[in-house]
């Protein structure tokens, strides 16, 4: 069977309105010893700031984890992501 196009597009806008509605819990970063808020990356704006969670033990190299809100960079805010 072929997909169709209309029928997809419909069933996006009808579950639509229930993932807008929704925002996932705030992350839990009570347990993180070593912390790094409110860095500035950028001297631009004072806007331009960013939080470094390091690991609470363990000799590294670690993984990084990168995590860039939407908006451009012209709109919202690093506490808006959260």
């Amino acid at each position: 069977m072929k997909p169709n196009p209309f029928l997809q597009l419909v069933l996006l806008m009808a579950i639509m309105p229930i993932f807008l509605g929704c925002q996932p819990p705030s992350a839990n970063t009570s347990f993180v010893q070593k912390k790094l808020l409110d860095v500035a990356y950028a001297s631009t704006s004072a806007a331009q700031r960013m939080d470094i969670y390091l690991p609470n033990e363990g000799p590294g190299p670690f993984p990084v984890i990168v995590h860039i809100h939407g908006g451009a960079f012209k709109m919202g805010t690093k506490p808006m992501a959260n």
